[in-house]
């Protein structure tokens, strides 16, 4: 393709690629059969099987039906003609293939290749996965379960052709747990790159993964539609003119912090400073004052409960609520205040449970004319969701349109592969690491938040595509933050706070 932003595509737009691709050159195709399409793609993983594993002898291939067995098939006669030693397994009657599936297999009988009984030892350390592709949609058959088990269960590596077999090309991970796909060490996908791989826990299931266009001319590949594969880039923070001054930077509002959990706010507003904003007030209880001040000097506290609070809240371009606020009366009823502000707001942690589960927030929010964001991990989106986390984990992108159907709110759902949701607009983050998984996370990426939302809107830029852009920028370059604190201090070592310091370095960096 020839644009550098990648582009994921989902099921019904990588088979209706994979139909163009293959029509005559004056229909701006490959102007090329099918089947050599097929031979392409089979070559493609040989040769990644043979530079990633180059002490190979064989291996061992499962086959289900459709062109994903039909790829297996011809890698297979690829792999014998060259020397290799191939057991296949064919999970799948060979006799209802059809069309190019069977001309693959076909090949393979005239070669000699046998297909060995279905209980018959694996007798190669390298599986290749066969088995389903691209037009697979769960729920997974009994057959293909039991085998996709007892490839899980042999001692080596799986080579996947196109998609480990039981994830969604649209929703990633078809089941609950990474038992219920395969567990592939690497995976190999032709043509595009397909929504569920990059998401939820098929990030997991998919393993190291390699994409090939095929050859595939760009052309075709816009006629479909697509959402961008985000990764961060320096170029989205703005530069701060000769004459700026602090007021012009933004003001943040940071609301949170019940007893116990000063901590919370106090990483919201370091973040938020380290994100560019000119002036952070914290407004938290006076217990925590000293403390707060004395460790970030640079920031306003304010009394949450007093008269003064009004005024300073009122002057602000952008207010984070939750960190820290804790399921208390006092945290609903600050909630409720703030929620009048009539400024962006970026709702995390427990104002996402108060969302969830007090009608007068959601209404309050509803109210609202200026837009808000959230920022839900699973567990939280399924409570907003009324849904089992499974519900949320098992088709990611269908529950960011019904939170931003049901709160009409901007977002993203945190996690592997974070999917940011505008309507139904969707885009994924690129980055991001398991380190990640630490106390304080969120508090850091809400404060990097309302610091470049209220950039935006301390300018008068009041759209919500301007505010929606600052937004995304803000998971971003948290994302890659972490990614280059994990590299420094490894992912187990990774703190929030760690976070903050690296903004600077990625800021940056392109």
């Amino acid at each position: 393709m020839l644009d550098h932003q990648i582009h994921l595509y989902t099921a019904a737009a990588s088979q209706a690629i994979d139909v163009d691709a293959v029509q005559t050159t004056a229909q701006g195709g490959l102007g090329i059969e099918s089947f050599e399409l097929m031979n392409r793609a089979a070559d493609y993983a040989l040769a990644c099987l043979c530079q990633r594993w180059p002490d190979a002898q064989g291996f061992s291939l499962f086959c289900g039906k459709g062109n994903n067995a039909g790829d297996g098939y011809v890698m297979a006669a690829m792999a014998f003609q060259l020397g290799m030693h191939v057991q296949i397994f064919a999970v799948v009657d060979p006799q209802v293939l059809t069309a190019d599936a069977l001309r693959a297999y076909e090949h393979c009988a005239a070669l000699g290749l046998a297909i060995e009984e279905p209980n018959a030892p694996i007798k190669y350390s390298i599986v290749v996965d066969a088995l389903l592709g691209t037009g697979f949609s769960p729920p997974l058959r009994q057959e293909m379960a039991q085998t996709i088990s007892r490839i899980n269960a042999h001692k080596g590596d799986v080579l996947s052709l196109d998609l480990p077999s039981g994830v969604s090309a649209d929703k990633g991970l078809a089941g609950e747990t990474v038992n219920e796909s395969i567990n592939a060490t690497l995976t190999v996908s032709f043509i595009t790159h397909k929504i569920g791989l990059h998401t939820g826990a098929a990030i997991a299931a998919r393993g190291d993964l390699l994409v090939t266009d095929l050859g595939v001319p760009a052309h075709i590949f816009h006629r479909y539609p697509s959402i961008p594969w985000l990764k961060w880039s320096s170029s989205r923070l703005s530069t701060a003119g000769v004459n700026t001054h602090k007021s012009r930077q933004g003001h943040v509002l940071v609301v949170g912090g019940d007893v116990g959990m000063a901590g919370a706010v106090l990483m919201a507003a370091q973040a938020a400073f380290r994100a560019g904003a000119g002036l952070v007030t914290i407004a938290t209880h006076a217990e925590h004052r000293a403390g707060i001040l004395a460790r970030l000097p640079e920031a306003m506290w304010v009394d949450p409960e007093s008269e003064k609070f009004d005024l300073v809240a009122q002057g602000c371009d952008a207010a984070v609520l939750g960190p820290g606020l804790g399921r208390l009366p006092w945290g609903l009823a600050l909630l409720k205040r703030a929620l009048s502000l009539s400024c962006p707001k970026i709702l995390d942690a427990d104002a996402l449970y108060w969302l969830a589960m007090e009608q007068e927030v959601k209404d309050l929010c509803a109210a609202s004319s200026e837009p808000f964001f959230i920022t839900p991990h699973s567990a939280e989106a399924a409570r907003l969701l009324d849904c089992p986390v499974s519900g949320v984990e098992s088709d990611r992108m269908a529950a960011t349109g019904l939170l931003a159907k049901r709160y009409q709110c901007f977002g993203v759902l945190k996690g592997p592969g974070s999917v940011l949701f505008a309507g139904q607009e969707r885009a994924i983050c690129a980055q991001g690491n398991a380190g990640m998984a630490t106390a304080g996370m969120g508090d850091v990426l809400s404060g990097i938040a309302g610091a470049l939302v209220a950039e935006v809107a301390a300018k008068g830029e009041t759209e919500s595509a301007d505010l929606n852009h600052a937004f995304q920028s803000a998971v971003l370059w948290h994302s890659a933050a972490a990614d280059l604190a994990a590299i420094e201090l490894g992912q187990r070592s990774l703190m929030a706070t760690d976070v903050i310091s690296f903004l600077p370095k990625a800021g940056q960096s392109a």
